[in-house]
């Protein structure tokens, strides 16, 4: 014989996402990070800034990005996959 009982199942969803660079949020219906990123980078071995294998994470906006962008010796290239 099974014995059942009801269970209240609390689930943790993203409501919004706030820009850790300028604190604008970027959420919409469409994706919890609308126009913008979740960056996720681990330190590799010796790494003179974060210590070895530490998780960075943080997100960012598309104008902080694109900022950003803007101050990189060597920008990065359009992807033209949008042009089509």
């Amino acid at each position: 014989m099974k014995i059942t009982c009801e269970q209240a199942v609390i689930e943790t969803q993203v409501s919004s996402v706030l820009c850790d660079k300028c604190g604008k949020e970027m959420s919409t219906y469409e994706s919890p990070m609308g126009n913008g990123v979740c960056i996720n980078y681990r330190a590799g071995y010796d790494s003179e800034h974060f210590g070895d294998g530490t998780l960075i994470s943080f997100d960012v906006c598309e104008e902080c990005i694109f900022n950003m962008v803007k101050e990189l010796k060597h920008p990065p290239c359009k992807s033209t996959y949008l042009d089509d």
